[in-house]
């Protein structure tokens, strides 16, 4: 897969996920959902509708549910129809959203991939 790739896994849930690493650095991917938005949730990055063809009103990125997957598995998935490619996140919104990964609830594990690449301090 590439950065800013997006998938939905309708056998586990029915979020969208988004590649936000870059893939050419290391084959350890992280991925991201959106959420509807809520107040409880983490508010570092919010996206509108519009934003992107899935995003229909107020969404969060969350990023303590952040994992990293090797993108073999991914691969795997997508070649077993258990995953399927969504539109990609514009330049803008996946830089937006790596960025704003600095300030958020992010797993050490996922932000220390984040931080090696450059996308974060």
């Amino acid at each position: 897969m590439n950065a800013g790739d997006t998938f939905l896994t309708p056998t586990i849930n029915d979020h969208l996920w988004m590649v936000i690493s870059e893939p050419s650095l290391d084959p350890s991917l992280v991925v991201v959902c959106f959420l509807s938005w809520q107040p409880h949730h983490d508010q570092a990055c919010v996206v509108e509708a519009g934003e992107h063809p899935f995003v229909v009103h107020s969404t969060c990125v969350n990023y303590s549910g952040a994992e990293l997957v090797q993108d073999s598995i991914l691969e795997r998935l997508k070649a077993d129809g258990k995953l399927r490619v969504r539109q990609p996140l514009s330049a803008e919104l996946l830089s937006r959203i790596r960025s704003s990964a600095e300030n958020a609830d992010i797993p050490t594990k996922c932000y220390a991939v984040l931080r090696a690449q450059g996308f974060v301090g």
